[in-house]
């Protein structure tokens, strides 16, 4: 959506992959810049390109369309800010085997002021149950740091997607964490963790992840509810409890301190009414 200064970076770097057996869907979400039009200037020099243009719904419907559209077994996601080392696919295609149905890969966070930090996976397979654990309980090095929660490092079985009722509700805040905690829950195969550190997901000003809306205020609880209903489901261990409980108070202070830097009066007081509903478990 409104990515008019940045998809020519994606999709060179798309082309320049040295896997390239692969098509590319771009949907564009209701953009009102000129994305459209470099769309459609890529497109009659990219074979492999197809536009998928709809209403703005929101990235994570945007995904789901995406996932309707694909024609191959397998599917990976990339942001049209981001960009990818020539031998990004390679190496997700080099992690498939007949009983994965999730590749993931490590990846060069930039942000907004420029540092540069790096997480990955844990290397070699589990189970989807036990990546929904590690999702939910942030272990390793905390948010982001396992690599579980983004969608854009992972190659997925079509398949599974289309299995893993990924149409439930919309999401517009925490889409990926959510998108993910939903597929490791209904998968039978492996989540199969590779070495290299080959996206490149790249901060900026304007994006969503950046400011807050009522709407977001809404998503952040119902995220709340539905991580709920699966720690219950998967976290049996006292001590894997105890951390999912100390990550998500983590979770609340960071988001409370979001919304009151915003100074406005009408989300602090949906936030309140938020929180008058939470109930955090004794440590």
């Amino acid at each position: 959506y409104n990515v008019e200064a940045y998809i020519d970076r994606a999709l060179q770097s798309l082309r320049e992959q040295t896997f390239e057996n692969f098509e590319i869907i771009a949907v564009d979400d209701g953009s009102t810049d000129g994305t459209g039009a470099r769309l459609r200037w890529w497109a009659e020099r990219e074979p492999r390109l197809r536009i998928h243009g709809q209403k703005n719904r929101g990235p994570y419907l945007a995904r789901l369309s995406g996932i309707a559209q694909a024609r191959g077994t397998w599917v990976t996601f990339m942001d049209a800010d981001d960009e990818l080392e020539p031998g990004h696919l390679a190496g997700l295609w080099g992690g498939t085997a007949d009983d994965v149905d999730v590749v993931v890969t490590g990846v060069v966070a930039v942000g907004v002021d420029g540092m540069v930090h790096r997480y990955g996976p844990r290397l070699g397979r589990i189970g989807g149950e036990q990546a929904a654990i590690e999702l939910l309980t942030g272990q390793l090095t905390g948010h982001h740091g396992n690599g579980l929660s983004s969608c854009w490092n992972k190659l997925y079985r079509h398949k599974v997607l289309l299995g893993a009722g990924l149409q439930r509700s919309r999401i517009d805040l925490g889409e990926d964490e959510i998108f993910n905690l939903r597929v490791f829950r209904s998968i039978r195969g492996k989540v199969n963790g590779v070495e290299g550190y080959s996206y490149r997901y790249i901060a900026r000003s304007g994006s969503i992840m950046r400011s807050v809306s009522e709407r977001h205020v809404d998503d952040f609880f119902d995220l709340w509810r539905e991580r709920n209903e699966a720690a219950s489901a998967v976290l049996s261990e006292k001590e894997a409890l105890k951390a999912y409980w100390r990550w998500e108070i983590v979770r609340v202070m960071d988001f409370a301190g979001v919304v009151f830097r915003s100074r406005s009066t009408p989300l602090m007081r949906r936030l309140d009414a938020g929180l008058e509903e939470m109930q955090f478990e004794p440590s």
